[in-house]
């Protein structure tokens, strides 16, 4: 009688080559930002903002550079808080970023190097959750080039650079991932620390609340049945921002200081159309480049309908879409919008459906980054 053998166990499971390939692609665009920023200092001329930008801290390094703009405002918060000599309006930069540099520049004894470990470190282990979020309804395949394109988007070095968007993105996902287990205290706690790092934290209830509504239909439960214990999870999210506006008041008299600090950047309330058509404050070379990455963000998400894309994923994106074009300039959109995971979802999903559109979107969004990571490292408007 033939017996049939068993097949010998796979040396190598779909979920640890898929970590295997976020290390890959995290290393790989970050070296390819490092030569891009490398290069282009030797060959082309540094743009006006040189000395404001604050990259000529130690004789313009590449430490330097990845921790300038926004970068200076962190780190002179982890070190000196919110008094002097931090600047007066340093009280508009939120403390939670701060706080993860101040915590790891303990140990490492470097605030800059602080940072970058703190933004490098988020960003790792976002992509992490992001797959594993993302497994509970695609495919590896589907996975892996999402984390693709999120690490060659065309602003990524901002991930890698000390600014606060990987911090924000690995608690945004980690909010999901935690509502979609079931675990609503860890997702309203991530809201807690999302809305301590920056105001737009507030928008993670949005989508958390989107979830607890299709959980609700899906139980069939009546209308008397809507409001749950866990429900109450979604009142720490504000509890961030709370707390760091009554510290303003205890600690400078003011409690309203982080919104009076952002009067300095000149932006006030505006239709998303008038933002996006007409921005204020905002050099107009610049405008035809942010209207390119925030126009096609906007198409993706319309997109994600077209694919079906779940419901809170999509709400996340749209909300924060139009809050960040609800301020009058599109300074800072790009970045801001790049953290918005659903729309590297679309992407994958776009590429995965028609095959033949993987390398040209990869190429171009490659070659967005390419000259967007020229203008970062050498003092041109792009923050």
């Amino acid at each position: 009688m033939n017996s049939i053998e068993p097949e010998p166990p796979q040396r190598w499971s779909p979920a640890r080559i898929t970590a295997i390939w976020v290390l890959f692609m995290f290393a790989v665009s970050r070296l390819v930002l490092l030569a891009l920023t490398f290069y282009s200092r030797r060959i082309v001329e540094r743009g006006p903002l040189v000395i404001l930008s604050g990259q000529t801290a130690h004789g313009g390094t590449l430490l330097d550079v990845m921790t300038q703009w926004d970068g200076v405002w962190y780190r002179s918060i982890a070190q000196h808080g919110y008094f002097p000599p931090s600047h007066e309006l340093a009280p508009a930069f939120f403390p939670g970023y701060p706080m993860l540099i101040r915590a790891v520049a303990f140990v490492v004894r470097d605030s800059d190097i602080a940072s970058l470990l703190v933004s490098n470190g988020c960003l790792i282990a976002a992509a992490f959750l992001l797959v594993r979020l993302l497994r509970l309804d695609y495919d590896e395949n589907v996975c892996r080039r999402v984390v693709t394109f999120l690490m060659f988007n065309p602003v990524s070095f901002f991930l890698s650079a000390a600014y606060s968007e990987s911090t924000f993105l690995l608690l945004s996902i980690g909010a999901l991932l935690a509502v979609r287990e079931g675990k609503w205290l860890v997702a309203g706690l991530c809201g807690t620390y999302l809305s301590a790092t920056r105001p737009p934290g507030l928008l993670i209830g949005a989508p958390l609340l989107a979830e607890y509504v299709i959980g609700w239909r899906e139980r069939g439960l009546k209308a008397r049945n809507f409001f749950r214990p866990h429900f109450l999870s979604l009142f720490l999210i504000p509890l961030g921002l709370v707390a760091y506006l009554f510290y303003m008041q205890a600690a400078r008299g003011d409690f309203f200081l982080p919104m009076h600090a952002q009067s300095a950047w000149k932006k006030t309330l505006t239709s998303p159309w008038q933002t996006f058509f007409w921005p204020g404050y905002f050099p107009s070379s610049h405008i035809p480049l942010y209207q390119a990455v925030v126009g096609a963000a906007v198409v993706l998400v319309g997109a994600g309908f077209f694919f079906r894309v779940r419901v809170s994923y999509l709400v996340y994106a749209v909300a924060s879409i139009l809050f960040y074009l609800a301020w009058g300039t599109l300074e800072a959109v790009p970045r801001y919008v790049s953290i918005l995971f659903p729309i590297h979802l679309v992407l994958a999903l776009i590429s995965v459906r028609w095959k033949w559109t993987y390398e040209p979107l990869l190429a171009f969004s490659i070659a967005l980054l390419a000259l967007c990571t020229v203008l970062f490292a050498n003092a041109y408007q792009m923050f």
